[in-house]
């Protein structure tokens, strides 16, 4: 949609993430203009989700591989809001059956 603003990525293997954090990054990015992606942070480690402005799209749709959003946030740094949270669902991940069983 035309109206559409900003878009996030959210990996399918982090279902502890709480609607409190895409909240959060929401209200950020209506409070700062300048920046075009907002990443959670938990203890100083980048984490998930990423909510990113409309204008990166087209920066996004060209990557590859499973780290391609990140070398976007790297080579973007100045346009990142930095979301500090205690939330440790952000970092918390669901790669096999032993991860299930002990989270």
């Amino acid at each position: 949609s035309n109206d559409t603003k900003a878009f996030f990525i959210c990996l399918g293997d982090m279902p502890h993430i709480s609607e409190k954090i895409y909240n959060q990054l929401i209200v950020e990015m209506s409070k700062n203009k300048n920046k075009q992606i907002f990443v959670p942070y938990y203890r100083g480690k980048q984490a998930n989700p990423v909510l990113f402005s409309m204008s990166m799209k087209d920066k996004i749709e060209k990557i590859d591989g499973d780290f391609g959003a990140k070398k976007i946030i790297d080579y973007y740094e100045k346009k990142v809001f930095k979301l500090s949270t205690e939330d440790k669902g952000v970092i918390t991940d669901f790669n096999d059956l032993k991860d299930f069983q002990s989270k």
